[in-house]
C-alpha cells in the first residue's frame, strides 16, 4: 500500500486543529481531539516544532499554537516535514542504485511513470493550504488545481 505514515496523518490533523482552534492548546487536549495517544502527539509536536510549523508556549496556560499563518502552510509542507519528499517509489531517491538500471534511472519506464505521478501528487498537495481546509464545508478535493 502506498500512503501517508501515521505520523504524517497525525501531523495534518494536529496542524489543522491548531489552525481551527486559533489559540494555545495543551498537548492533552490535542491528543484527545485528534484521537491519538498523548505520547504519539508529543512525538509529532516535537517534529512540528523543529520544522517551525508550531510554537510552544510555556507556563500555566501553556501549550502549542501555529507559528505560521494557515495561508502559508500547505498540505505538502506538512507531509514533507514528517515523511520527506513526495515519492511513490524508493527509486526516486537520488542515491538509490537500481539493480536493473544502475544510476541511469531515466531509462526505466517505471521510474519515469512513478516520477510523473509523484510530481503530480506533490503539485496537488502544494496547491491546498491550511486556510483552504478551514474555509468552508466543500470537499477539499475541490481545491486541487490539477482537477479539471
Amino acid at each position: 500500500m502506498i500512503g501517508l505514515t501515521k505520523e504524517a496523518d497525525g501531523a495534518l490533523r494536529i496542524v489543522w486543529l491548531l489552525a481551527k482552534e486559533d489559540q494555545v492548546t495543551d498537548a492533552g487536549s490535542i491528543a484527545k481531539q485528534v484521537a491519538v495517544s498523548p505520547q504519539f502527539t508529543l512525538k509529532i509536536l516535537r517534529q512540528l516544532l523543529q520544522g517551525g510549523l508550531v510554537r510552544a508556549v510555556r507556563g500555566k496556560c501553556g501549550g502549542y499554537a501555529l507559528a505560521m499563518t494557515p495561508r502559508n502552510i500547505t498540505v505538502r509542507h506538512i507531509v514533507e516535514l514528517i515523511d520527506g519528499p513526495i515519492a511513490i517509489n524508493r527509486c526516486q531517491a537520488d542515491d538509490f542504485f537500481c539493480s536493473r538500471m544502475g544510476y541511469d534511472k531515466q531509462a526505466c519506464r517505471f521510474h519515469c511513470l512513478f516520477a510523473a505521478i509523484s510530481d503530480r501528487l506533490a503539485h496537488d498537495l502544494e496547491s491546498v493550504t491550511l486556510e483552504m481546509m478551514l474555509s468552508d464545508d466543500r470537499c477539499p478535493s475541490e481545491f486541487l488545481t490539477s482537477k479539471k
